[in-house]
């Protein structure tokens, strides 16, 4: 476990260069947020019912801007090392590769995460204020969440990473998966808006809680919200790291027999 803490570590440390840019990168994030506050500012002046007040959609919008992080790197990565043969070279390394990937992408994802919900941290308070009622003591079962929706997020992201080493393109998978996250994860707006048949099948698929889940548990937190969305995410975590498990080693079978 050590040794992929240090991967850990040493993928942060690689990626502090970088700041300025993650800084001028959430110049984004604003455009975005302020775009959102007048478009959902219209939509609340219509009177509809979304189960928040303005001041907690926006503060769901925002948490969801930080969460979008850079899972294309994920996808690059593995690709990359299949289609050029860099694989069979970390095959032989002393690490177990989907964890090796897992550690080096927690620690990049996590420095941004950080960066974001600072910035995003300012721009909430700017825009809206703190949410009123909101107790601080939320904040620890919810950073719980934040943490498992990203683990989450990186397995389901490496799993179809994986991919290529069949197709080695695995990019279509990645970004239908993207889609996925956007339009019924909950990432432009929360999944109770969908008609009730779509809403009823995403409130339990796995992207529900990378997203919606942890969102609308940090925002309006309750305990039956954070139980049902704490064991939803670790139920999800099993299964996708099974799978990721399975297809690594059929994968490498198939790398081994085809002589890669």
């Amino acid at each position: 476990m050590r040794k992929y803490i240090k991967i850990f570590t040493i993928s942060i440390k690689n990626n502090t260069i970088y700041i300025k840019d993650f800084l001028i990168g959430n110049l984004f994030t604003l455009i975005i947020i302020t775009t959102f506050y007048f478009l959902w500012q219209k939509i609340y002046e219509q009177n509809i019912k979304t189960g928040f007040t303005f001041q907690e959609m926006l503060w769901y919008l925002i948490l969801n801007q930080s969460l979008h992080l850079q899972y294309n790197r994920i996808y690059r990565t593995v690709g990359q090392d299949v289609k050029g043969g860099e694989i069979a070279y970390k095959l032989n390394k002393p690490y177990y590769y989907p964890l090796y990937v897992l550690s080096d992408n927690l620690g990049r994802n996590l420095l941004d995460f950080c960066i974001n919900s600072i910035v995003a941290l300012i721009i909430g308070i700017s825009f809206v204020g703190l949410i009123e009622g909101y107790k601080f003591y939320f904040i620890l079962p919810s950073v719980l969440i934040i943490i498992l929706g990203i683990l989450l997020n990186h397995l389901i992201h490496i799993t179809i990473s994986l991919s290529a080493f069949w197709v080695e393109e695995n990019m279509p998978f990645a970004w239908i998966y993207g889609k996925l996250i956007f339009v019924f994860g909950g990432l432009l707006y929360p999944i109770s808006l969908l008609p009730k048949s779509l809403y009823n099948f995403n409130y339990y698929m796995p992207w529900s809680f990378v997203m919606y889940h942890v969102s609308k548990t940090a925002i309006k937190f309750n305990i039956n919200d954070f139980i049902f969305t704490f064991i939803g995410q670790s139920i999800y975590i099993l299964i996708f790291s099974f799978i990721l498990w399975f297809i690594y080693i059929r994968g490498v079978k198939k790398l081994n027999v085809n002589g890669g």
